[in-house]
């Protein structure tokens, strides 16, 4: 462990030469603790592609955390009555923000001018990346994995001022034996008016709740007061490596009755991985995009699936609206023949007003299934603001392109409440504070019968000096376990116990000087013992820092010792990671990590990344499972990327 640490001092002298600030990624702006993949990549491009503050639409304002529903609606309805917008800082003349609303969005939004550099007539990005892992896994000792073990990433976005984008992302993960294995592409226009849209090739589709379409993001996000309320977008390009959450085909949007209404309409052909039983069921349908081993090849492509959908939208001058949302899938296995086709339909709608807004969608499919959202967004003045939502999802309720909000991702066997309030006192006091209770009603999983548990959040965040703030986080709760226990003859009794859990964090930062940031956080985790397991305990510290340069050169560093009982009581925490890529590992057992991120941008729109990344625990002889198994103690690897935009 002593050698192993001694790379740090010098890592620290080393890069205390660094000074001015650089903005530009998306980590820098907003906490990713918790974020998903999904949309850690969408507002990346919103940040390198800000939205036109004049052309902006509630639903594309709400995506951005920290901009409640009623805020967005705020800032519309003031361009509305008062014209354009002729500055960004014209924000902070819109009545009725919430405190710090107006500052969270600036980075996300432009007022463009010709001198702006961000509103060119016509922009590309260019990326590759290679990762390696430094260390042999069993899969390629063994001769399981087909192919090399380089994780590749090629990708091309393109976009004309007129309207007009498209884009390719090319993937291979390790041990895959093509040299790309997968590609996504699309061709899109909009008109600058937001009025009409048309995609062709991959998008997503968000629309409603999530309930009947939603294959985009779902933030859940780490403060507990964050909203519950999707925020629709209609037809997104899909631009992600994400392998499954897309369709395929063409997709077109449109708005009339001087925007009243707005019509989508989309016919999708894709080819998904999975399993069937005999009579061509769907049983799983795979989300990892791993095709390595013979085993994982054999599930790719078994499915053909076409689909054909529509959505309406009502949202008049007055302060409601209205939405549809249909699909009908077919399912055919392209070996048998055989399938089943499903249907899903729902219906959706809103009421707001300047201090609140109700949302709800209602949805089913053709055998009789239901779920159920509703909730209300209340901003009763500018320091505080609550959310309260409740949603109900039947065991049967089947829908594979749902994304509503919940514990779980498919939208299904699910029944919940969310409460949520934020408060803002004085200025630089943020308290968040988040209930939830959720019950599974048919068994899942480890669980063979309905389970439930409760969670309560609080997350205080204070302003100590003009360079220094801290954040003191506490999280209670919860959940049904299944377990067994031998009873006095030997016998194994199968129990229903309640595991409680606790987690406290306290994090502080610190700007020690123009470009040079440092980052301290302690967690802490316990787990009380219940009848059919034992109690576990676990902890987690790191030093982050990070270096902004005046001459290009950013430099970004963490170290980690964590130590834990048990997978059961792990920790995770977000790390910074290359441009378009996500970090945010599972940390258990007794061990160190630490990782190095240097990016260097030469010129303007170039931009070179290297992060080295290393997992070292003590007293194990093996890291990972199945065929990721890796000899010994230590886990490395290496990424390399370039970003060029023109």
């Amino acid at each position: 462990m002593i050698t192993r640490c001694r790379v740090w001092p010098c890592l620290f002298l080393l890069t205390w030469s660094v000074a001015a600030a650089q903005e530009g990624s998306i980590d820098e702006l907003i906490p990713m603790d918790e974020m998903d993949e999904g949309t850690a990549s969408q507002l990346q491009w919103i940040l390198d592609h800000p939205y036109d503050l004049n052309q902006v639409t509630p639903g594309q304002l709400g995506f951005i955390p920290g901009v409640s529903s009623v805020d967005a609606a705020r800032i519309v309805r003031y361009r509305n009555h008062h014209g354009p917008f002729r500055t960004v800082s014209e924000l902070d003349a819109v009545e009725g923000l919430t405190d710090g609303t107006a500052e969270t969005l600036r980075p996300f939004v432009i007022v463009p001018e010709r001198s702006d550099t961000r509103m060119k007539a016509f922009s590309a990005d260019l990326r590759a990346r290679a990762v390696r892992d430094m260390q042999t896994r069993r899969g390629f000792a063994e001769g399981a994995y087909l192919g090399s073990p380089e994780k590749l990433n090629l990708r091309v976005l393109a976009e004309e001022a007129g309207g007009f984008a498209g884009g390719m992302l090319m993937e291979k993960d390790a041990g895959e034996p093509e040299s790309l294995s997968f590609v996504t592409g699309h061709l899109s226009y909009h008109d600058p008016g937001n009025r009409s849209r048309i995609v062709a090739g991959d998008y997503r589709i968000e629309t409603g709740q999530g309930l009947v379409l939603w294959n985009g993001s779902g933030r859940r996000g780490s403060d507990p007061a964050v909203s519950p309320f999707r925020k629709a977008r209609g037809i997104v390009p899909h631009r992600s490596a994400d392998e499954t959450g897309f369709f395929r085909g063409i997709a077109a949007e449109t708005q009339f009755g001087g925007g009243s209404f707005s019509l989508l309409g989309f016919a999708s052909r894709r080819f998904p991985a999975g399993t069937a039983d005999s009579a061509g069921k769907v049983l799983t349908v795979d989300e990892t995009g791993l095709y390595r081993t013979q085993a994982e090849r054999e599930k790719r492509g078994i499915f053909c699936e076409d689909i054909v959908g529509v959505g309406i939208r009502f949202v008049p001058d007055a302060p409601f609206s209205l939405g549809f949302a249909s699909y009908r899938s077919a399912f055919l296995h392209r070996e048998t023949g055989k399938g089943e086709t499903r249907i899903v339909a729902g219906l959706s709608g809103g009421f707001r007003s300047d201090e609140y807004e109700l949302l709800w969608e209602i949805a089913g499919t053709a055998d009789g299934a239901a779920a159920v959202v509703i909730g209300t967004e209340v901003v009763p003045a500018q320091t505080v603001s609550l959310v309260m939502s409740y949603r109900g999802y039947q065991p049967s309720f089947l829908n594979d392109h749902a994304g509503g909000f919940g514990t779980r991702s498919d939208s299904r066997n699910e029944e919940g409440m969310h409460l949520g309030i934020l408060l803002r006192p004085a200025r630089g006091i943020r308290l968040s504070l988040g209930f939830e209770q959720v019950r599974f009603p048919e068994s899942t999983g480890s669980a063979v019968v309905a389970t439930s548990g409760i969670d309560f959040v609080g997350q205080l965040a204070l302003v100590l000096t003009r360079d220094s703030d801290m954040e003191v986080r506490f999280q209670t709760g919860k959940r049904e376990e299944n377990g067994t226990l031998a009873d006095l003859v030997g016998r194994d009794v199968r129990l229903l116990a309640d595991e409680r859990y606790q987690r406290a964090r306290f994090t502080l930062t610190h700007l020690a000087m123009k470009g040079v940031r440092f980052r301290s956080r302690v967690e802490l985790v316990g787990i009380p013992g219940t009848p059919v397991k034992s109690a576990e305990s676990g902890m987690l510290v790191y030093q982050d820092c990070r270096f902004r340069s005046n001459f290009g050169l950013n430099v970004d560093a963490r170290v980690i010792f964590f130590h834990t009982d048990s997978f059961r009581s792990r920790i995770y925490a977000f790390e910074n990671d290359v441009r378009g890529s996500f970090s945010v590992p599972p940390l258990f057992g007794k061990g160190m990590r630490w990782y190095l991120l240097l990016q260097y941008e030469p010129a303007p729109g170039f931009r070179i990344a290297v992060r080295y990344a290393e997992t070292w625990k003590e007293g194990v002889t093996e890291l990972g499972s199945g065929w990721g198994t890796i000899k010994g103690d230590l886990d490395n690897d290496l990424t390399i990327q370039v970003d060029l935009s023109l």
